[in-house]
C-alpha cells in the first residue's frame, strides 16, 4: 500500500499539462488554429475604350501592326535589329499604302537621312530599302 500512496502524490504534483478533448463519434475535426486562408478573390477589369485595335482603326499599319509614326520612332532605337525591322516595316507599309509615302515624305526622308551612315553588324539598315 505504501507504493500506491507515493505514486498518487506524484500525480497531484505534476498537474495537467494538456487537456485532452474528447471527440464524439461521427463528428468532423475542427480546422487547426494556425491554418492559412488560401482563398483568392478577384474581379476582371474591363477597359473598353483603351483597346489598341480601336486606336489604330482606319490607320495604315504594317504587317506587325505598327503605324508609320511608331515605325519612324523605332528607326532611332539603340538596337540595330529594331532599326532594321522598322525600316522593313516602312517598306511593307509603303508597298501596301503608297499614298502614305506621299503624305509623309518629308518625315520619312529625314529619318532615312539619319540612317544612311548607320554602320551596324547587319550590314547597314538601308539594305531593307535596297539603297
Amino acid at each position: 500500500m505504501a507504493k500506491s500512496k507515493g505514486s498518487s502524490k506524484k500525480q497531484q504534483k505534476r498537474g495537467i499539462d494538456f487537456k485532452k478533448i474528447k471527440r464524439k463519434m461521427g463528428r468532423k475535426l475542427p480546422p487547426p488554429k494556425n491554418t492559412t486562408n488560401t482563398e483568392i478573390k478577384s474581379k476582371a477589369i474591363v477597359l473598353p475604350e483603351q483597346s489598341v485595335a480601336s486606336e489604330k482603326a482606319g490607320l495604315a499599319v504594317s504587317k506587325k501592326g505598327l503605324t508609320l509614326k511608331e515605325l519612324l520612332q523605332h528607326t532611332s532605337h539603340h538596337n540595330a535589329k529594331v532599326r532594321k525591322d522598322a525600316l522593313m516595316g516602312m517598306k511593307d507599309l509603303f508597298l501596301k499604302y503608297p499614298e502614305e509615302l506621299k503624305l509623309h515624305r518629308y518625315a520619312v526622308i529625314e529619318k532615312l537621312r539619319e540612317r544612311i551612315s548607320d554602320d551596324d553588324k547587319t550590314g547597314g539598315c538601308l539594305d531593307a530599302f535596297n539603297l
